[in-house]
Parts: C-alpha cells; sequence; structure tokens
C-alpha cells in the first residue's frame, strides 16, 4: 500500500540510520525484531502533527464520516471524550444496562445520571427510545452500543431519525463495528453524531487503535478537547500508522472477507447438526456457540479447543464467541469446527446446571447518589439485600452484573467466572447503612 503516510513518514525517518539524542530511551535498538526503530517522538523532520491529520482526512473521507480523530487509549479514550464534548448540555443520558464500563465511568466522571435502559429485556427500537426521551425531559442524548459484544443490533437509522426529530445527540459505543463500513451494513460512524469505535477488534490494526468519528460540525471542537484531554501527548506512532493501515487495508479486503464470511456460515449449520445452537447476530463475522440446556459445558469444551491451540475471544459455561476477520485462514476455520464437534462426542452430553437467567435489576436509589455517597465492603456471599454502591461485572466484556443504585437481588457468587471488575478480595462495595 503506496499511500499510508504515518508508515511512510517514520519508516524514511528510522531507514536513515539517525543518530537518535531523543525518547524513546530504547533507540530503536534490539527490540521486537527491529520493530522498534519505528517507534520515534514528535519530530520536525517528520512532521508529525500534519502527517497524522492528513491521514485522519483520507479515514475520514474513506468511513463518511465529517472528521476522524486516531485514538492510541483504545475506545475507553473516546468515550470519555465522547463525554467531554457533551458535558454541560444536559443532567440525563440514556444508555443501555449493558453498556461498557467505560461509559459507567464516563456518567460519574461528568456527573451525568443515567437512563437505563435494560436492553437485556427489552429490544432497543426506535419507538422505546422516543418513548424514554418523551418521558425523561432531563435527557439530552442517548449513548447506546451498537453493535454489542455478541454481534447484535438494532435499527440504527431509525433512531438517529428519533434524535434529529427531538433535537438529542446520538453517541455510539461502536467499539465492535468498523468493519460494518465495509461490508455494507448499517454503519455508526457516518451516521451517529459521534461514533467511537475499537479498530483492534475489527481490523488489522494494534491493540489499543481506536477512532472516533463525528458528524455533527458543533461537536467537533468539543471532542477536539475531550481528545486531548484524554490522550497522552506521546502518542505510539507504530500504533498511529497500524489505525491508518487498518481502515485503508480493509477497504480493499472486500472479496477475502467475503470468503471468510461464507465459509463461516457453512461452519454455523454444521455445528448445527452436532447438536449445539448458534447465536442469532448481525455481524456475519463473530458466531457465539450456545450450550444452555445442551447437555455440554462450554468450559470444558473451550479446555478441548486449547490443547489443540484454538483460543476463543470468551468461554462460559453457556457459551463460547469466536471472533474472525479477513485474516483468519479456511484451515483454520475447518479445524475449529472438527474440533468442537470431536470435542462434544468426546466429552457426551450429561446434566449440566445452567448459570443464572437475568434476572429483573430494581434501582433503589439515582445512580449518581449511591456512586458518590458513603459505602462499605460487603462480602460477596452476603451481599444479597443490600444496595450495589460501584459497578461489578466479568470482563470480558465489561458489562456489570449490578449497577451502583440496584439491589442486589441475586446470589452473587453464582454469577461470578473468569476475570471480574468491581471486586476486592471477595468482596464489594455496598450503600453504607445508616445506623
Amino acid at each position: 500500500m503506496k499511500d499510508l503516510k504515518i508508515y511512510g513518514a517514520i519508516k524514511k525517518y528510522a531507514d536513515n540510520s539517525p543518530y537518535r539524542f531523543h525518547m524513546p530511551a530504547h533507540k530503536g535498538k534490539n527490540f521486537l525484531s527491529g520493530g522498534a526503530k519505528y517507534d520515534v517522538t514528535e519530530l520536525p523532520s517528520i512532521d508529525n502533527a500534519a502527517v497524522v491529520l492528513s491521514a485522519e482526512e483520507d479515514c475520514a473521507k474513506i468511513l463518511g464520516a465529517k472528521k476522524v480523530f486516531f485514538l492510541t487509549g483504545g475506545s475507553t479514550s473516546g468515550i470519555l471524550s465522547s463525554f467531554y464534548a457533551v458535558k454541560g448540555l444536559g443532567k440525563k443520558i440514556i444508555i443501555n444496562r449493558s453498556a461498557h464500563k467505560s461509559v459507567y465511568n464516563g456518567l460519574k466522571l461528568f456527573s451525568i445520571e443515567p437512563v437505563i435502559v435494560d436492553d437485556e429485556i427489552e429490544d432497543i427500537t426506535p419507538e422505546l427510545i422516543s418513548k424514554v426521551f418523551d418521558n425523561e425531559k432531563d435527557a439530552f442524548a442517548a449513548l447506546l452500543t451498537y453493535p454489542d459484544y455478541f454481534g447484535r443490533t438494532f435499527d440504527l437509522k431509525g433512531v438517529k431519525a428519533v434524535c434529529e426529530k427531538k433535537g438529542k445527540i446520538l453517541i455510539i459505543d461502536g467499539a465492535h463495528g468498523n468493519h460494518f463500513k465495509f461490508l455494507n451494513l448499517p454503519y455508526s460512524g457516518s451516521i451517529a453524531d459521534i461514533s467511537v469505535e475499537s479498530l483492534h477488534k475489527t481490523a488489522y490494526t494494534f491493540n489499543q487503535g481506536a477512532i472516533i468519528c463525528v458528524n455533527d460540525e458543533k461537536l467537533i471542537d468539543k471532542v477536539k478537547d475531550g481528545v486531548n484531554t484524554f490522550l497522552t501527548t506521546s502518542p505510539s506512532y507504530p500504533l498511529l500508522a497500524s489505525i491508518e493501515y487498518g481502515i485503508k487495508r480493509q477497504a480493499l479486503d472486500y472479496g477475502k472477507t467475503q470468503k471468510v464470511i461464507a465459509r463461516l456460515d457453512k461452519a454455523k449449520e454444521e455445528i448445527k447438526v452436532a447438536g449445539l445452537s448458534v447465536l442469532p447476530s448481525e455481524d456475519p463475522l463473530k458466531m457465539t456457540v450456545i450450550f444452555t440446556g445442551s447437555g455440554y459445558d462450554g468450559n470444558e469444551i473451550a479446555k478441548v479447543l486449547e490443547k489443540h491451540k484454538i483460543f476463543p475471544e470468551l468461554a462460559g459455561k453457556n457459551e463460547i464467541l469466536f471472533m474472525l476477520s479477513a485474516a483468519t485462514k479456511t484451515r483454520e476455520i475447518n479445524k475449529l469446527v472438527k474440533t468442537i464437534i470431536k470435542a462434544v462426542k468426546t466429552l457426551g452430553k450429561r446434566e449440566i446446571q445452567t448459570e443464572n437467567a437475568h434476572v429483573l435489576r430494581k434501582r433503589e436509589m439515582p445512580y449518581l447518589k449511591a456512586v458518590n455517597g458513603e459505602w462499605e465492603f460487603t462480602p460477596i456471599d452476603k451481599a444479597k439485600g443490600k444496595i450495589c454502591a460501584e459497578n461489578f461485572g466479568v470482563v470480558p466484556p465489561c458489562r456489570p452484573l449490578f449497577t451502583a443504585g440496584e439491589l442486589i437481588d441475586a446470589d452473587v457468587s453464582d454469577m461470578i467466572s473468569g476475570e471480574t471488575f468491581g471486586f476486592y478480595n471477595g468482596n464489594i462495595k455496598t450503600v453504607k447503612v445508616k445506623k
């Protein structure tokens, strides 16, 4: 690819064998098989500001956005920058209950009260969002996840039309959706007022590579201020170069991606024939195999897969999630399907106790009051009946099991598996009971 502006600039500098009396301290030597030579700082010879701006402008044209900012702090930095851009515009914002923890952190940081739509029970529709705006006069925006971690979506254009009609701002956490642009699917980067996207999840980009797309011209400068506030003043140029590459490479990989999708579609059918279920998803590059009620334990299946050097994105008792891209080889999908089917036959069916189904959360106090109030540690096995003072949940996908201000009406210890957040040596934070 000849039009990679950031990579071209740093390569020109690095290939000249410079004497480096500047950051970083490794001086481009003896690291990552020579890759460190491209890890440079801001230098006049690179013209860093101009070259990054030019690359961002290229990518904005490709994505159909009015403005694109490159992010080296992952989509989390983009979510916080979005909050910064809309701070002071209102008191409340509509979010989906399964929002990423960075969204909840933004609410606390900027003292914005969430109006939570429980998308685990109720589908997000334009009609629902319209109704919530009508009921919550102080809500000035909606910040929704599209697509979600498992590739599920909603009527994005319909929700945007509702927001436009009511004069509200639409922010999309599109961490898992940048590739929708290149699959001819409704794409948040060209529809929403602000869209935050993780390139490392969907494109050939290094970890922490992300972008924020802005389509409301009144918000561009405010978003820029937010980006400057939350991002480091010492950005990674290899990471910036990989963001540009990830977007431009996707634009060239349509045929290769379609080949992967076609093979994955067949794989889903083969897995169904083996007696398992696959979660419906609008993202054609994701596959979630469901084990609930099947007589198989997803964790045990995942252990078999790992013995064959197959590592999924997420594994739990009830499901295993696989994420693919244009880089996935047909032989890799073939091996995946073969290994899953063999594991099912080898382990055999038995009675498996499924994990707790979704419970209807009851809000006892406003989110901000709970998260900013007095709290105490409570052992997780004694938390039932308490009011949550800090979100806690499982990683990935960083969704909360309970949010601050909600009554903990289930046995928390039965809901925990894998890595977690909001847990402290077996304790969680609950609202302090005044005696």
